[in-house]
């Protein structure tokens, strides 16, 4: 997850495209945030943000929320703003950077968002570590994952179901590429203890395609 690199404008608005197909990924998630955060007017960080759709979504069902979106991609972070332009009823601040170095200050957020941006973060320890210094005590992370244990025929499969469903081959393999660099479940459940966190739920069959972890930052 390197500042430096970044995608070809091309292949971001392909991505985007394709995405806004699915808005029902998007809904799910944030309904799962709020869920898990109590407070009407939170400070909630999209961690790996992309092009904004989480984002988008969370500003729907939080008007009066703060929300920073956080990505190391230049030409991500452009159609990012583009997507929420027009959905202005809460707060949205728009970051380049790193998930070990986030540029917030200690304690200035109530909950943490990340969608399948794990794979990406060159230092993951780092990372969970610097989501604990951003979070309140208290404060809950809420990841969904890409599963290392997905069997490698049904990824032949899912590259079939896209090319059917008219996926741009860039976008195929932006997808499939990114199970090459993937986190088994207990991999990541082991990472949230170790750097100070609880673990509140951990769901997904041993061979989803996902996962999905939510931990709290202790109090101490």
């Amino acid at each position: 997850m390197s500042v430096s690199s970044d995608v070809n404008a091309e292949t971001a608005e392909q991505f985007n495209t394709y995405m806004k197909r699915y808005p029902e990924l998007y809904q799910s998630l944030a309904s799962c945030v709020q869920e898990h955060l109590s407070s009407q007017t939170p400070v909630i960080l999209d961690l790996g943000a992309g092009t904004g759709l989480l984002t988008l979504e969370l500003q729907l069902r939080y008007p009066t929320a703060t929300l920073l979106g956080l990505d190391p991609l230049r030409t991500m972070l452009r159609l990012a703003k583009d997507n929420t332009r027009e959905t202005s009823s809460s707060a949205v601040h728009w970051l380049q950077g790193v998930s070990e170095a986030l540029p917030l200050k200690s304690g200035m957020v109530e909950g943490v968002v990340t969608r399948f941006s794990l794979p990406y973060w060159n230092q993951p320890e780092k990372s969970f570590q610097e989501i604990n210094r951003v979070l309140k005590p208290g404060g809950v992370v809420i990841l969904q994952g890409l599963n290392k244990d997905y069997p490698r025929w049904k990824l032949a499969l899912l590259r079939l179901l896209m090319r059917l469903r008219t996926a741009p081959k860039n976008v195929i393999t932006y997808h499939l590429d990114a199970y090459k660099i993937a986190h088994t479940r207990a991999w990541v459940e082991d990472l949230f203890t170790s750097t100070g966190f609880r673990l509140l739920l951990s769901s997904g069959k041993p061979w989803d395609w996902q996962f999905l972890i939510i931990a709290q930052k202790t109090q101490g």
